[in-house]
């Protein structure tokens, strides 16, 4: 009996003590769970405001590669408005020398009409003196090359004529302009001729001396005898034979 009233006691008191626990420690353990639910409020919001922010620095990143963008194309934009102010710059230098080219024959061409207005020739008249001063100029040129021609056959006759004063006919070799150059057509073995596709309009003459080569050597050495206009007949001068000369082989002097 006497023990289960110490049971009972023992129960009560253990009761007891848990009332009083709950009781001291319930507010404490109530304040450290507001506690937790403040921080977790805080982190949360923390969490929040940290996502907000990404998306913002995102934002402000995005913005920022497009600003650059729009600078680099402003840049380059720049530079080639720089390039084409620099173009027009010289476009107008140009167009500035020109002009003052152009004033300077307008100041010519007023002269010149003034001149013309003193000398009183009406503007009909102007194109047959034109016309009048082109022909006297070709036959200018005309007469300069024939006088030219005419002193070329001179002082060749007068070449000739010293020659056969000397005595020397038979020997008589007459220069020939530089530049002469034309192929044998024909080859006579027996009477040691050729006939050439060079003649007067070439400017060869008779007794001129031509050689005849084959790939660059020397075939032999001819001496012109009769001249034609495209062509010309010339023997082969003795000594001066050094292979069968061959329709094709080149002539030149």
């Amino acid at each position: 009996m006497l023990l289960r009233i110490l049971l009972i006691l023992t129960i009560l008191a253990g009761i007891g003590t848990i009332a009083l626990t709950q009781f001291k420690v319930r507010p404490h353990i109530q304040d450290i769970i507001s506690a937790r639910e403040f921080q977790n409020n805080r982190a949360n919001t923390a969490e929040r405001n940290l996502r907000d922010t990404k998306k913002k620095l995102s934002g402000t990143e995005a913005e920022l590669q497009s600003t650059k963008k729009e600078l680099d194309t402003t840049t380059v934009q720049l530079n080639t408005t720089k390039q084409d102010l620099k173009v027009s710059r010289g476009q107008v230098e140009k167009l500035n020398k020109e002009l003052i080219s152009t004033q300077g024959r307008l100041r010519s061409a007023e002269q010149n009409l003034s001149a013309w207005d003193a000398l009183r020739i009406p503007v009909e008249g102007v194109k047959a003196l034109i016309e009048t001063e082109k022909k006297l100029r070709a036959d200018i040129e005309a007469l300069t090359a024939e006088n030219q021609i005419v002193t070329e056959q001179r002082n060749r006759a007068q070449e000739k004529v010293r020659i056969y004063e000397e005595g020397r006919g038979e020997d008589l070799e007459v220069p020939l302009p530089p530049g002469i150059r034309g192929k044998v057509l024909v080859v006579d073995v027996k009477w040691k001729f050729v006939v050439l596709s060079v003649g007067r309009v070439d400017k060869v003459e008779e007794n001129g001396v031509l050689l005849v080569s084959r790939e660059g050597r020397l075939v032999a050495k001819v001496k012109v005898k009769r001249v034609q206009e495209n062509r010309c007949i010339a023997n082969v001068m003795p000594g001066w034979s050094f292979d069968e000369i061959l329709e094709g082989d080149v002539v030149l002097n």
